[in-house]
């Protein structure tokens, strides 16, 4: 059975930050948000920008959908927005 992420909270999103490297070099970096199965919140380097990434299976290819940034869209949207795009790809609706 597949491991559950745990359901970060707000706080702990605005929190993280993306990879350095022990060579100095910075790394944008996922992080699972919980909640919705594959909604990730990537991290970019330089600024620390952070943008909501929806992984899913649409047919038989694997797709990373960009929801767009933390700014613009809350954890709680994000969510709901995750579970929207999800029904409409089960429904067929989503391409």
């Amino acid at each position: 059975m597949a491991k559950k992420a745990t359901e970060l909270s707000d706080l702990h999103i605005r929190r993280l930050k993306h990879h350095v490297t022990a060579s100095g070099e910075a790394r944008a970096m996922r992080y699972s948000a919980g909640g919705v199965s594959g909604l990730y919140i990537q991290c970019s380097p330089p600024n620390g920008s952070k943008q909501w990434i929806l992984r899913t299976l649409v047919g038989d290819k694997r797709r990373d959908i960009g929801l767009g940034g933390l700014k613009d869209l809350p954890l709680k949207d994000a969510r709901e927005t995750a579970k929207a795009i999800k029904r409409d790809i089960k429904a067929g609706t989503e391409e």
